[in-house]
């Protein structure tokens, strides 16, 4: 099982926007202190977006839009460097790994600083 089979979906795609990370200046904020430099070390955050489609969705439909999203990674790839960002286009094997250890480390960051849902 898929770990973001949790969500019941397939994942198609994966595209990072930028990051805010602990030693990592952000292109288009140069003056902008790192989290080291403002007192908040071993933070890094990576927002990033992937496209799902329902679990049950055929292989062949799957195929399709992988196909036709990749197509379209080039004409992205600019536009994400120039915010900062980049484009992951990761095979199912290494999507799987990124997904569930997204997961858990955000539900064990969840659990230590004891968030709830009002």
């Amino acid at each position: 099982m898929r770990a973001y089979a949790l969500l019941g979906s397939t994942m198609l795609t994966l595209a990072a926007l930028p990051s805010i990370a602990a030693d990592l200046t952000p292109p288009l904020a140069p003056d902008v202190p790192t989290l080291s430099e403002a007192g908040v070390p071993g933070l890094d955050v990576d927002s990033w977006l992937g496209i799902f489609a329902p679990a049950k969705t055929p292989p062949e439909a799957i195929a399709r839009l992988r196909r036709e999203i990749r197509a379209s990674l080039p004409d992205l790839k600019e536009r994400f460097e120039k915010s900062g960002g980049e484009i992951w286009d990761l095979p199912d094997d290494k999507l799987d790994g990124f997904v569930k250890s997204e997961y858990d480390s955000w539900t064990k960051l969840i659990r230590e600083a004891g968030i709830k849902l009002d």
